[in-house]
């Protein structure tokens, strides 16, 4: 008995190892076994399918082989089983945004950027605007009109005011409606403010370990000439064309290594009648840690302008400038008053009329002012801050913020031994 059953289990061994090399062999190769074909499908034939019952779990079935992606767009083809796909639905957009992204091209850094922007409205109902919400304190957006009527158009004026900065922007605005909280309208203004002599890189990025660099200048109508780099003479490594005084493009370096402290800019001089001075942003930690005092009260105080670019000043003779100012704090509104790292540099601040506004602070007031030299050097650069001092109506500490300011004395410009330095003066 014990011999009869041995090999009835020796038997049914050798049976299940049979059937699981098939399987095995099998499942390897349902990838490259032909498929059956299925006749073609009609539409009433996909819409009354029901799905099979699945077979049970201990009913062994050989994997599917994954079809490929661009396999699976292919449109059916005669003979093979029409697969449906489910189209979803655009959403709906109450209204639309001609340019949705308006390219302002090359914008001089001494004006704004302008972008226009044509809203339509997609419904058979007026759309009342209920605000429109930017992202920075630079940009300014504002609606010709506040309805734009039924399947009609409206039009919205952004600006960026960035004058003295030079390099490429992107500022973005959100024109939300009265009634339709979840759709706004998007649009974005994009470009590069840049002088006659464009730079690159128009920042610079410094830190402890990296102090020198290079930058190329390229000119953008006529030939100049780089007079000093840093109040210094330039270091010009390449130049085109490498014959005469003058030239369309050169590439200079910078060494920032024996200054005290990392100024704020790196300020270029050049014979170029609409870009006298070049005054390029330097950014990093090291310049970081001396505004950090100002950034922590742009929470209450903020400025449209970080960065002046005065040009050419003529002793005695007053250069006006204006910007606007944001506060949060209701009675930091008067007075203001404005004063120089440099004795040598006045400003008389004139207050005007409140502005519309639609960012994160309730105020915004634009304020213009007039800058006096008394420099006495001809042809002079300098590179000072500017600091604005606003006083508590009702009393209280004050709160200062500080922007930069560069520019040059008219005459002939001379490089000097020592590399400019920024003063940054006493707060008063």
């Amino acid at each position: 008995m014990a011999r009869r059953w041995s090999l009835v289990s020796w038997r049914l061994g050798l049976a299940a190892s049979s059937a699981v090399l098939a399987l095995t062999l099998s499942a390897c190769d349902a990838g490259n076994a032909p498929e059956p074909k299925a006749s073609p499908a009609t539409v009433e034939q996909v819409a009354d399918h029901k799905p099979e019952p699945k077979a049970p779990a201990s009913v062994a079935q050989a994997a599917p082989t994954p079809t490929p992606i661009a396999a699976q767009q292919q449109p059916a083809t005669s003979g093979s089983q029409a697969t449906p796909q489910r189209i979803m639905p655009k959403k709906f957009e109450v209204a639309t945004v001609e340019p949705p992204t308006f390219d302002a091209k090359r914008v001089n850094p001494n004006q704004l950027a302008h972008g226009v922007f044509t809203i339509k409205n997609n419904t058979s109902a007026p759309l009342e605007i209920d605000r429109i919400h930017i992202t920075c304190n630079c940009t300014r957006a504002k609606a010709r009109s506040e309805i734009v009527p039924p399947n009609g158009e409206a039009i919205v004026d952004v600006y960026i005011d960035l004058r003295g900065d030079v390099g490429p922007f992107e500022k973005q605005a959100h024109v939300y409606f009265k009634g339709f909280p979840n759709s706004p309208a998007d649009m974005r203004l994009i470009g590069e403010f840049q002088f006659p002599i464009a730079a690159d890189p128009a920042r610079l990025r410094v830190d402890s370990r990296y102090k020198t660099g290079a930058v190329k200048l390229v000119s953008l109508d006529h030939p100049f000439k780089v007079l000093s780099v840093n109040g210094q003479p330039p270091r010009i490594t390449q130049r085109v064309p490498e014959d005469g005084d003058q030239f369309m493009e050169c590439t200079i370096v910078y060494d920032l290594r024996d200054l005290p402290q990392i100024p704020a800019a790196l300020c270029i001089v050049t014979d170029h009648p609409d870009a006298e001075v070049l005054p390029l942003r330097i950014l990093g930690a090291l310049t970081a840690q001396h505004e950090r005092e100002y950034v922590r009260r742009l929470q209450e105080i903020a400025l449209s302008r970080r960065f002046l670019n005065l040009g050419v000043l003529e002793p005695g003779k007053p250069a006006h400038f204006d910007m606007t100012v944001f506060r949060k704090v209701e009675n930091h509104g008067q007075p203001i008053e404005a004063f120089f790292g440099r004795s040598d540099l006045t400003a008389n601040v004139t207050l005007l009329t409140e502005e519309d506004n639609a960012s994160m602070f309730p105020k915004a007031q634009r304020i213009e002012f007039d800058v006096v030299s008394s420099i006495t050097t001809p042809g002079e650069v300098f590179l000072t801050p500017i600091y604005m001092k606003f006083t508590p109506a009702a009393g209280g500490n004050p709160i200062v913020q500080r922007v930069w300011a560069a520019g040059i004395m008219a005459g002939e410009h001379v490089p000097t031994a020592e590399p400019l330095v920024a003063e940054n003066g006493n707060i008063q």
